[in-house]
């Protein structure tokens, strides 16, 4: 009996160890959007070597992204006026919607972020 917890011991720290570098490689790239190029880019943070994903389709300047729990990637930049809010594909780097964010008061945005799938767009004045 005692071989037998040894053993499983053994197994379910090889599995933890596992799942820990599973965590720490995803964990250790970014995406970022290439004003120049108008491209989406993966960093690796660690190496900070930088891959092509695609190209936008649009005319990028200083797009803030946020990844949500459910893989969708936004964006959002500011514009003469008003802001756009940007979805993107996380594989490809097309910009699939753009949608043209202006509320009373305010014509910038600051950045986006994201709690659970709900975006959270900070606007100034």
């Amino acid at each position: 009996m005692n071989c037998m917890n040894s053993w499983f011991s053994s197994c379910l720290a090889a599995v933890v160890l596992l799942l820990l570098l599973a965590t720490s490689v995803a964990a250790s790239e970014f995406l970022i959007v290439d004003p120049v190029l108008d491209e989406l880019l993966r960093v690796d943070a660690v190496t900070g070597n930088a891959t092509v994903v695609g190209p936008l389709g649009y005319d990028a300047k200083n797009v803030d992204l946020t990844l949500r729990d459910d893989g969708r990637l936004f964006g959002v930049q500011n514009r003469a006026g008003g802001w756009d809010l940007l979805e993107i594909s996380p594989c490809t780097g097309v910009v699939l919607s753009v949608t043209l964010g202006q509320l009373p008061g305010s014509n910038t945005a600051e950045g986006v972020a994201h709690v659970g799938n709900q975006l959270k767009v900070s606007v100034g004045g």
